[in-house]
């Protein structure tokens, strides 16, 4: 067996396109988001800037003989939606083909500070997405 045919990075990098589901009913919405999996390069370089700036964090307050500041749920909320935003590459309204969400009656274009905004507001697509990116299966299929 060729090992290269089980390379999580190299499948992960590339973008797979799920469907939203609605959070009550699991009913397709039609609505779909492009993510890159947990092995991926963007990924993983948002999961090694957050753990080098906790270790900066911790060794500064060593360094200045105080104890380390408590990580809120905020900042834990935050660094979770930065995650699952590093995984993102787009999104598109299947209705009517358009690279946007409508929100409030409003056009959402893909861009990061959207998609920052998108899943702190519904966390419900946020943890979908999440639990996709997880799952290489997902991604290990068109292997």
């Amino acid at each position: 067996m060729d090992l290269s045919t089980l390379d999580t990075r190299a499948a992960c990098d590339n973008s797979i396109e799920l469907e939203l589901r609605h959070p009550a009913t699991n009913a397709p919405l039609n609505m779909f988001i492009s993510v890159t999996g947990k092995d991926s390069a963007a990924y993983q370089n948002e999961l090694r800037s957050m753990r080098n700036a906790a270790m900066r964090k911790a060794q500064m307050a060593q360094r200045k003989g105080k104890e380390q500041d408590i990580t809120t749920a905020e900042e834990i909320d935050d660094k979770a939606v930065s995650l699952v935003v590093a995984a993102t590459t787009g999104w598109r309204d299947g209705q009517g083909k358009k690279d946007t969400f409508t929100v409030d009656g409003k056009e959402l274009a893909f861009n990061k500070d959207n998609a920052i905004a998108f899943y702190a507001r519904f966390s419900w697509a946020k943890d979908q997405v999440d639990e996709f990116i997880g799952d290489i299966a997902n991604f290990m299929q068109s292997k």
